[in-house]
């Protein structure tokens, strides 16, 4: 536990990103992030495997190569926000038996590749985690749906617990600034990303009660679907 203070569809073209803003010698740093149309950019996902290494390693489980629903609800409730937009608690602090295979629908209709892993040796695969590039979808989603609420979460995070970055193709490591500027994420949020986000909290409440099936539309771009690991 860490100790300290604490590729999306196509956006709408309100959910633009940075566009003629001057950047700070800060902002160089961190890059571009998202292009003027609110898709993420290389850079973008860049930070986001830095952040999902920050997650896998800081969160102690038995696992360390994918993001898996223990660690993220960790990760959510040690850098809570007021008044979240997404209720992660809710969907990754579940006691329901068919919690995990709920999860796995979730990532199939939102198309973020996950793996099925073991809780322990000689048992079955079936707890899913984020891959790095899941968790950059994951992300990406949400920064397009509720740009405001992630930020806080992302900029408590960084001011806290800086990330090092590696990045391609020279494998430089390089440390990224504490501060983040709000212009460089979308500015606005895209309507029919943040309308579909924004059902997932009630549906899950009740889908994990056994209620509802657990479906989301899956009509958000094209992607490849997950694979699970045997």
């Amino acid at each position: 536990m860490p100790t300290g203070d604490s590729a999306a569809r196509p956006a709408h073209s309100t959910s633009e990103a940075c566009d003629s803003t001057e950047l700070t010698a800060v902002d160089k740093k961190w890059g571009r992030l998202f292009e003027d149309d609110g898709q993420p950019t290389e850079r973008f996902k860049e930070v986001m495997h830095s952040l999902a290494q920050y997650i896998i390693h800081a969160f102690p489980s038995s696992e360390n190569l994918v993001l898996v629903p223990s660690k993220l609800a960790s990760f959510y409730n040690f850098h809570g926000v007021d008044k979240d937009p997404f209720h992660y608690q809710t969907i990754f602090q579940s006691a329901d038996r068919d919690h995990n295979r709920k999860i796995a629908e979730l990532y199939q209709d939102l198309g973020c590749s996950y793996h099925f892993v073991q809780a322990n040796p000689g048992s079955q695969p079936r707890i899913p985690g984020l891959t790095p590039d899941g968790f950059t979808r994951w992300m990406a989603l949400h920064l397009q749906a509720f740009p405001d609420g992630v930020f806080k979460r992302l900029s408590r995070v960084i001011s806290d617990f800086p990330l090092d970055l590696v990045s391609a193709p020279d494998a430089k490591t390089e440390r990224l600034p504490k501060q983040l500027s709000r212009y460089l994420l979308p500015r606005v949020p895209d309507g029919h990303i943040r309308s579909l986000l924004q059902q997932a909290p009630v549906v899950s409440v009740i889908a994990l009660a056994g209620q509802l099936p657990f479906k989301f539309a899956s009509s958000i771009g094209s992607t490849t679907h997950p694979t699970s690991s045997s």
